[in-house]
């Protein structure tokens, strides 16, 4: 009986160690960077004074019901915004789609979904949020 339990207490160690603990990610901050591609942004190129700081408890509501998703073929991108956010103190760069309610950690090249209840909101919370940014910088 104990080296079962041991085996399942190993199991459940190495289980959890690979997932990301979104519940701990802070500092969530949003760029004003207009390209094709955000997906060939380096990370290292984020240091615009255009950004955001997006509401602490807003995104900790939408990252409580969070889904990792195994797309079975290339996710179509049809816009979205490029974010950052700190894991361990170590920034991650994250695309949020602008539809869908979902967005991609190149940290672990995974895709993730907020609960489907929430999509809607999510993506207006992201839209409200980056035109915010645009009209904050052009009164400046």
């Amino acid at each position: 009986m104990k080296p079962f339990l041991i085996v399942c207490l190993l199991f459940f160690v190495l289980v959890s160690c690979g997932q990301v603990q979104w519940n701990q990610s802070s500092d969530w901050t949003i760029y004003k960077i207009q390209v094709h591609d955000i997906f060939k942004v380096p990370i290292d190129s984020l240091n615009s004074p255009d950004t955001l700081h997006l509401n602490k408890d807003t995104i900790e509501s939408y990252l409580s019901s969070l889904e990792l998703i195994h797309p079975k073929g290339p996710i179509t991108w049809m816009g979205g915004y490029i974010a950052t956010c700190k894991i361990d103190g170590i920034r991650r760069k994250i695309e949020l789609s602008n539809y869908g309610g979902f967005f991609y950690d190149e940290n672990t090249n995974e895709f993730y979904r907020v609960s489907k209840e929430k999509i809607d909101s999510w993506v207006d919370f992201l839209q409200n949020s980056y035109l915010t940014l645009l009209k904050r910088k052009n009164i400046r």
